[in-house]
């Protein structure tokens, strides 16, 4: 999993949160 910004990995306490990103910059490609 990669961090983008350290921020985001302290602050995001949200499971749901990091699950829905995840899931966008997987379909990122195929968007394209």
């Amino acid at each position: 999993m990669c961090i983008s910004r350290p921020e985001d990995f302290f602050i995001s306490e949200d499971v749901s949160a990091e699950i829905t990103a995840l899931s966008r910059w997987e379909n990122f490609p195929q968007a394209m």
